[in-house]
């Protein structure tokens, strides 16, 4: 194999490659697998084409569907910092793809520490995604050069998938969106009747040793398609996913994708979450009642909640939503809409 071409290949699932694309995990040599040529620059990027009519990503997630819903080909940032849920989050996505559309994952990642990676791997196989997971990795440290070739070799991987009809989910670890980086990273042209790469960038951004980005990452940053911010403060209170829905936002919310009521139901609940005068009593327990109603339990981790996840579709959440809003649940307990799937039958007249 030259060094102008990566083994793509459904062999490279549950398996974990170098950025030359060699396996690094002692399981042996990569089978099922055929050479490729490395993925470069696109010189006039082209719109995704994306299948459906509007590349909706129905994810099955409360807080996802309703206030920043995800678009499928296309790029989403996910802001956060340690111990609030990104990984979790990351997991359930690979999961609900590959339940959905014959998905899977790409995963570019950068190990810190000696013990990361296998940390990685635990966590991948403890949610059961693993086998339907491809794990590039590099070390940290690692120059910006060295950076731009793994993410050569997980787009190379991500865009063969895809070119055998698989929706590929690739994932980019913290330190990977950067300058020498984002001229691969722009919207791509991708081939119609074909699987589509989602592109998901990890931003660990609250952290204090994070490093800053360059002028093209921090543009590429603002430009995605979807930004999901995760809130520290919803953690504490142990708002599973601790999504805030104030700092999210998807360009489908104004591309004309969702229908009128979502956007006026959105618009209702961002007034009462991200108020902008006083609220009245009954304002603040909406308020808090639409913080526990995007709470949910995942599929990946049903074994540590011993509560089984619940697929949602996004008109039922976009109705219960609105109807919290509206008042419609005012005489219901705040408890029966925690970390519940649909909500229950509102009791208000």
């Amino acid at each position: 194999m030259s060094e102008s071409t990566i083994l793509v290949g459904d062999g490279l699932f549950g398996r974990v490659i170098d950025a030359a694309g060699l396996p690094i995990d002692g399981l042996g040599q990569l089978s099922d697998v055929q050479p490729v040529g490395l993925a470069t620059t696109v010189q006039a990027p082209a719109t995704a084409t994306v299948v459906g009519e509007t590349g909706m990503w129905e994810t099955g997630i409360k807080v996802l569907d309703f206030y920043a819903p995800l678009a499928r080909g296309r790029s989403i940032a996910l802001v956060a910092s340690p111990g609030v849920g990104m990984v979790v989050m990351v997991s359930e996505l690979i999961h609900r793809l590959a339940e959905q559309h014959n998905g899977c994952a790409v995963f570019a990642k950068l190990d810190s520490e000696r013990n990361e990676l296998s940390e990685t791997i635990g966590q991948l196989r403890e949610s059961g995604v693993e086998r339907r997971t491809v794990l590039v990795a590099g070390q940290y440290r690692s120059s910006p050069a060295e950076r731009q070739r793994l993410v050569q070799t997980a787009l190379t991987i991500a865009e063969g998938l895809a070119m055998r009809g698989r929706d590929v989910l690739l994932i980019l670890d913290d330190g990977l969106v950067i300058d020498e980086t984002v001229e691969l990273l722009r919207d791509r042209a991708q081939a119609p009747q074909r699987g589509l790469v989602t592109t998901l960038c990890c931003f660990w951004r609250q952290h204090e040793s994070a490093p800053a980005l360059g002028p093209s990452a921090e543009a590429l940053l603002q430009d995605v398609a979807v930004r999901i911010v995760f809130s520290r403060d919803l953690a504490r209170q142990s708002i599973w996913p601790a999504v805030d829905a104030c700092a999210s936002h998807s360009q489908l919310l104004v591309e004309g994708s969702a229908s009128a009521e979502q956007l006026r139901s959105v618009a209702a609940a961002r007034a009462l979450l991200c108020p902008d005068r006083p609220l009245g009593a009954s304002e603040r327990e909406r308020a808090q009642k639409l913080l526990l109603f995007q709470s949910q339990p995942f599929f990946v981790a049903e074994t540590f909640t011993a509560r089984p996840a619940e697929y949602v579709p996004a008109s039922e959440s976009v109705r219960t939503f609105a109807g919290i809003s509206a008042g419609l649940y005012d005489q219901t307990a705040a408890d029966t809409l925690r970390f519940v799937g649909k909500a229950p039958d509102s009791t208000a007249s």
